[in-house]
């Protein structure tokens, strides 16, 4: 798993760079965040499945308490979801929908994808906001 280290993210790799560089304030920081956000963008699928997917990783991991702050640090929980389990799981979910392509050709799609899946995709009234 990826918070206990024995499985390599390259969005966490990211995430603790920017940390190193920038210092925990700036990383937590709303324009620290706002840098970052392409580069953990859920692509294609853009915020509403992005939504979905973090509802279920947060239900998965952090209700049950599989993931806390000692797993994650120095991200706290809920930014290390967003930053680096949402889009390693969009990654995934584009491996399989490509029939198990490499993990660096899902993610340059990732990124490719994000100005397709902001126009295909809209964003949800407030009467879809019940995910």
């Amino acid at each position: 798993m990826i918070a206990k280290g024995t499985l390599d993210s390259s969005f966490l790799k990211a995430e603790i760079e920017f940390i190193k560089q920038n210092g925990v304030t700036k990383s937590r920081s709303t324009s620290g965040q706002y840098f970052r956000f392409d580069k953990a963008s859920a692509g294609y699928y853009r915020n509403r499945c992005s939504a979905i997917i973090f509802k279920v990783l947060q239900h998965e991991f952090m209700l049950t308490k599989k993931i806390t702050f000692e797993n994650t640090k120095p991200l706290m929980s809920l930014p290390f979801l967003q930053s680096v389990l949402v889009p390693e799981a969009c990654v995934q979910l584009l491996q399989q929908d490509y029939n198990d392509i490499s993990y660096n050709y899902a993610k340059e799609i990732l990124f490719n994808s994000q100005n397709f899946g902001s126009r295909v995709h809209h964003e949800p009234k407030d009467e879809d906001d019940d995910l």
